[in-house]
């Protein structure tokens, strides 16, 4: 009696394991093809990188966000509600602390994480991968 307890127990365990480890190939395999898309230089006439570090530089200079659009020369003085200030913030540490390359890792590890949060979404509840989908 005690050693089938502890053959199925095994089995059980075996069967667990294939299960998670089929699981864990699946969002590894996601993950890499994924990132193989955010892997690609980045197009600074059209990115808004430069503002941004700007406007985290500037916060770290006087410790308030700009209210002006300090980038417009035709209106400079055109008050604005800047509602982005924080990544600007952020973004100007990573590159400060570990230069561009840390900034680009930054972004590809969340743009990960961002996806693994709505795989498990979709995983948990299917309705919400129907919702995702909707727009196409």
């Amino acid at each position: 009696m005690l050693k089938i307890n502890w053959i199925e127990s095994i089995l059980s365990l075996k069967n667990r394991f294939e299960k998670n480890f089929f699981y864990l190939a699946v969002i590894a395999l996601l993950l890499c093809w994924y990132s193989l898309f955010l892997l690609r230089d980045i197009n600074l006439v059209t990115a808004d990188l430069g503002r941004h570090l700007k406007n985290g530089e500037l916060f770290f200079q006087n410790f308030q966000v700009p209210s002006v659009n300090l980038y417009s020369y035709t209106y400079p003085d055109f008050t604005f509600i800047n509602h982005h200030w924080g990544s600007g913030v952020v973004f100007f540490l990573i590159e400060k602390f570990f230069g561009l390359a840390g900034l680009s890792f930054f972004f590809i590890s969340l743009s990960l994480l961002t996806f693994w949060i709505f795989f498990r979404l979709a995983q948990k509840c299917p309705i919400f991968l129907s919702l995702c989908l909707s727009p196409f």
